[in-house]
């Protein structure tokens, strides 16, 4: 989804207003710093929300958001109420979910940065994914993932698809459960497939689904633009090789100094996707840099606090 805080535009009040139907509508003003979901959610633009349902057990419940904000307008700088996206065009990951007690704790966000919305049962704290990379080796698809932190993780499925609308699940990989460290994951996918994505469930049955990789036996060196861009504060790097070889993906602030390494090691062919996090870094330009074997492409992007 496009971003929903347009980077022209100087916003005054924003807020999300939620509407909660558990068998009648609920309304919530949602929160903007994300306190309701813990750190994970916390940022700039980041609006979150609980509420507390007495639907009997098995109530699919359907969260809607709306968007609006006061901005100025005209030389008298009156303000004017602006509608924005609403719960149908956002990127929505999940906006429904299915009660498993009453009552039940019910967790939702929408990071206004990328338009991705998020629902969850009891627990506020997700599943952090760091990196979802996928290889072409000797014909198989090897697909490598890496958790930051893990809390109520069921698993991963893992679903393939030709056109990246029709998704079959083709494995199913079992998580840490609960997790402060780093974990490691792998699947070999022999289907010959062009896209695969991860669905990661809770063990309540809440889902998420990953960004999709891209196989091609045409493979050419590719370094696209981050996205999103502008972003606060993680954004994704994405970049194809029609070859293996010694990979750096580095990143630099407009004075030319270093500030982060992405990737410094040997990558077969195939496309990548790494997580940028720029928490601890100012707001600004800043410059990325691919090199692999002789190869080598730059691009910007802006970190917006």
């Amino acid at each position: 989804a496009s971003n929903i805080v347009s980077s022209n535009e100087s916003w005054g009040t924003k807020s999300i207003t939620a509407t909660v139907n558990d068998g009648s509508n609920h309304y919530v003003n949602m929160v903007d710093d994300g306190s309701t979901m813990g750190d994970w959610a916390k940022g700039d633009n980041i609006f979150s929300g609980k509420y507390t349902t007495s639907a009997s057990v098995g109530t699919d419940v359907t969260i809607s958001m709306r968007f609006s904000a006061y901005t100025y307008a005209g030389s008298n700088s009156a303000y004017y109420t602006k509608y924005g996206k609403t719960q149908s065009n956002l990127g929505s990951d999940r906006n429904s979910i299915t009660t498993t007690k009453t009552p039940q704790d019910i967790y939702f966000y929408v990071n206004m940065n990328t338009g991705r919305t998020r629902v969850t049962l009891d627990s506020p704290l997700p599943v952090e994914l760091a990196s979802f990379t996928a290889e072409l080796i000797d014909g198989a698809v090897v697909l490598h993932w890496v958790t930051a932190t893990e809390v109520n993780n069921y698993g991963f499925d893992i679903e393939s698809s030709n056109d990246n609308v029709n998704w079959n699940v083709i494995g199913f990989v079992k998580g840490h459960g609960n997790s402060n460290s780093p974990n490691n994951y792998s699947f070999v996918a022999n289907d010959g497939a062009t896209y695969y994505r991860l669905k990661q469930i809770d063990t309540d049955g809440a889902y998420v689904y990953s960004e999709v990789v891209e196989i091609s036996s045409n493979l050419s060196y590719k370094l696209s633009q981050n996205y999103p861009n502008p972003f606060n504060p993680t954004t994704v790097i994405k970049f194809s090789l029609p070859k293996s070889g010694i990979t750096t993906l580095e990143v630099f602030n407009i004075l030319g100094e270093k500030v982060a390494t992405l990737v410094d090691k040997k990558l077969s062919a195939g496309n990548y996707a790494f997580d940028f996090n720029a928490k601890n870094l100012p707001s600004g330009i800043y410059i990325y840099r691919l090199e692999a074997n002789n190869f080598s492409a730059v691009r910007k992007m802006l970190l917006l606090k």
